[in-house]
């Protein structure tokens, strides 16, 4: 049984979240009231993930992040952020949190957020002993428009941060977090060009649109092309699709958290706070994800 901590002085949000995961019948909630509580029951017995609020009294939802990222960083944390707590979530990413939900989206983002976290932690690498005595490496892949590919791929490159010893568990699950969101955009905006849909609705492999751009050219003939290149200081990431761009001027500047409170741009700040660098070409239909190698100690 998966266990989630689950950390809000809100009884209401509680009840809330419990709805939210009850249809998961695999996962066992357990609750606290505050970051000092929340690290009493994970001393007692580690949850598998922490789903936390950020404004709490005694230990704040910032606080535990840390604490958690110090003494148990195997463990993976998902920051629930209200209106108004943009700036302090981002913090919550910078220092260690794996992930992020606005409250208002709960019911629409929270269990796919939560299942996410959980595939990627829960990964099975068996080649980590051969993956160590990579040195260098550059792949080229033509990834077909097919959304079943993308975990696939992120699983790929998981073995490999995970093989070279390069950072810890939560770090690994940090960068395939980035890598897939990319991966997304490549796909939903770019080579199906859903993005006002999305925007509207989320991203749904169910829906009528999604399901008709899966199979309508020229739409479905598309490519997502992804260079991986692997050196002693870095991992980088190019990943291209062929969709008509976008434009870059448009993108919110790092310190605008305007678009942030309303649950946009979500893909973007996972990218930037969990990679090293991200760029994109002119034609916004490309983006250059760099991730430099630091020991677990760096964080």
């Amino acid at each position: 049984m998966t266990t989630i901590l689950v950390v809000d002085d809100s009884r209401v949000d509680q009840t809330l979240v419990q709805g939210i995961l009850s249809n998961h019948h695999d996962l066992e909630l357990r609750f606290a009231g505050h970051g000092v509580e929340a690290m009493q029951s994970i001393q007692q017995q580690a949850p598998d993930l922490v789903v936390t609020d950020l404004m709490m009294p005694e230990m704040d939802g910032l606080q535990l992040v840390r604490r958690i990222r110090q003494d148990r960083p195997e463990i993976p944390v998902i920051v629930m952020t209200a209106m108004g707590s943009a700036t302090n979530a981002v913090e919550a990413l910078e220092v260690g949190a794996a992930s992020f939900v606005p409250k208002l989206q709960l019911t629409e983002r929270l269990s796919d957020t939560v299942r996410q976290v959980l595939m990627l932690k829960q990964a099975v690498h068996p080649y980590g002993g051969v993956v160590r005595c990579l040195s260098d490496a550059e792949l080229t892949f033509h990834l077909r428009s097919d959304i079943n590919l993308i975990p696939q791929f992120v699983d790929l490159v998981q073995r490999t941060t995970s093989g070279l010893a390069i950072c810890d568990a939560t770090e690994a699950i940090r960068i395939s977090l980035a890598l897939e969101e990319a991966l997304l955009n490549a796909l939903v905006h770019g080579n199906f060009e859903l993005t006002a849909e999305v925007a509207s609705n989320g991203i749904n492999p169910s829906s009528d649109v999604f399901s008709n751009r899966s199979n309508e050219p020229p739409y479905c003939d598309r490519t997502i092309f992804v260079q991986l290149s692997v050196s002693g200081a870095a991992m980088t990431f190019v990943i291209r699709d062929e969709g008509p761009g976008f434009d870059v001027a448009q993108l919110p500047d790092e310190n605008d958290l305007t678009p942030f409170e309303g649950g946009i741009g979500r893909g973007i700040r996972l990218m930037r706070s969990f990679m090293d660098k991200v760029s994109f070409n002119a034609k916004g239909n490309e983006v250059t994800l760099v991730r430099n190698f630091r020991s677990t100690a760096d964080g």
